[in-house]
């Protein structure tokens, strides 16, 4: 059995597979909260022989949860995903391919494992990524812009007389209040850069798009053709684990 373990800038999401059935366990904890992953944790009773990590979190809330996982499973061996030029069916297109985001990497293997087409990742989560990945498997490249709760605080951080006293409906329309002047344009950025994304990828000719991350909602209701694949980072991470396995038993 193995662990995989996704640690996002806010929460982790965790799968336990079995090796033969590949019939999962899963959850998300926030992660400050240690007791809610114990808990989630309990009902299973097996023996860990793997743990596999993707991380954008801070290596002590990392170590947070390796703290518990090796008091529990000590047996278990842990490995972190990296990136590789070729990364298991694609191949990355930065010149030093460890500054480009494991989660974003591991997300186009996902994506294109799935589709065995050109397709178009999209992750909103803290920021707002796209990426190109070609028929062939070649990541094309893509943007990083801030994510939709970003480009508000960026605006409240900045200005000293703008600010939110109550939530304001999602919507895009004209506001009438600061707080719906700035929650609207926002909105309104946010759906136009989503269409200009769609644009770019119809000229490189890509018909398939998948979305995740915790804006996804917000990006299918902008974009209803594409896919909405909530773990798209886990399965890569899944995936990427395969490779190493085989490689271990080789």
């Amino acid at each position: 059995m193995r662990l995989l373990l996704d640690f996002g800038n806010t929460r982790v999401k965790w799968r336990i597979e079995s090796f033969e059935s590949r019939v999962p366990l899963s959850g998300v904890a926030a992660h400050d909260n240690v007791d809610d992953l114990m808990s989630q944790w309990s009902s299973f009773l097996g023996l860990l022989n793997q743990v596999v990590i993707t991380s954008v979190a801070s290596k002590a809330r990392v170590d947070g949860v390796l703290r518990i996982i090796r008091s529990r499973w000590p047996l278990a061996q842990v490995s972190y995903a990296v990136n590789s030029r070729n990364m298991v069916n694609v191949q990355l297109c930065y010149e030093d391919v460890e500054r480009l985001g494991v989660d974003r990497a591991l997300a186009m293997v996902a994506a294109y494992d799935k589709a065995r087409a050109a397709c178009l990742v999209i992750d909103g989560g803290s920021a707002l990524t796209a990426d190109y990945v070609s028929e062939s498997g070649e990541h094309l490249g893509g943007y990083i812009v801030p994510g939709l709760a970003m480009l508000a605080d960026a605006l409240t951080r900045q200005t000293d007389k703008i600010w939110f006293e109550h939530d304001v409906p999602r919507g895009s329309g004209l506001g009438t209040s600061t707080e719906s002047c700035v929650q609207y344009g926002v909105n309104r950025m946010f759906e136009a850069t989503l269409r200009d994304f769609a644009l770019k990828a119809e000229e490189l000719g890509v018909k398939r798009m998948f979305i995740t991350g915790g804006n996804a909602e917000d990006i299918a209701a902008v974009l209803p053709g594409a896919c909405h694949e909530p773990n798209l980072v886990l399965d890569g991470l899944a995936l990427w684990a395969d490779q190493l396995q085989d490689s271990m038993n080789a």
